[in-house]
């Protein structure tokens, strides 16, 4: 009788310790199967942010002013913009420097950037030959933002020599169909 008693507690300890190792195996599997969906998901959005046009913040009027160093690496670069806050991420900027090969080509000097421009109009902004006060008078000129997003200015002039309001010049007129602005100078 003891023998039998004996024999059932090791099946049953036998039968134990295979439900563990297949609940420890599934376990196991299920946290492999995560993390590779996981770094699929990362990665999908990694390059999603690479290889597509987003701004951080769409539609936003500031401009802060950015300063970029001659002796910048890219990854100094990156985390400028990062840290005064106009990209959303430094290592998709990086990457972009990286792969459209700009490190090279960007300027050192003062930029007036915007949370609201893309990747690539920051891009264009730091490897232009722009001068800094065009820059900061930007900056100095964003109280004057209309609507549209670009920088109205106070009179422009047209082929004739006239100058007309840059509403007139949108074909965005009074409702009666008068001028703005007025006419010649």
């Amino acid at each position: 009788m003891a023998t039998s008693k004996m024999k059932n507690a090791y099946k049953t300890e036998s039968r134990i310790k295979t439900a563990l190792f297949y609940a420890v195996e599934l376990l196991m599997d299920v946290l492999i199967i995560f993390v590779i969906v996981r770094g699929f998901s990362v990665a999908y959005s990694f390059s999603y942010e690479v290889f597509s046009d987003s701004s951080k913040t769409p539609g936003d009027l500031s401009y802060v002013v950015v300063t970029i160093q001659p002796d910048f690496s890219s990854m100094s670069v990156a985390e400028e913009l990062y840290d005064k806050g106009v990209i959303k991420n430094k290592y998709v900027m990086l990457a972009k420097l990286k792969l459209g090969e700009y490190g090279r080509d960007i300027r050192p000097g003062k930029y007036a950037i915007s949370p609201s421009m893309t990747y690539d109009e920051i891009l264009k902004v730091l490897t232009s030959a722009a001068s800094t006060s065009e820059e900061e008078e930007e900056v100095r000129d964003a109280s004057k933002i209309g609507d549209t997003g670009k920088v109205a200015t106070e009179s422009q002039t047209t082929e004739e020599g006239s100058t007309e309001s840059t509403e007139e010049k949108d074909g965005n007129s009074d409702a009666d169909g008068g001028n703005t602005d007025g006419g010649e100078e």
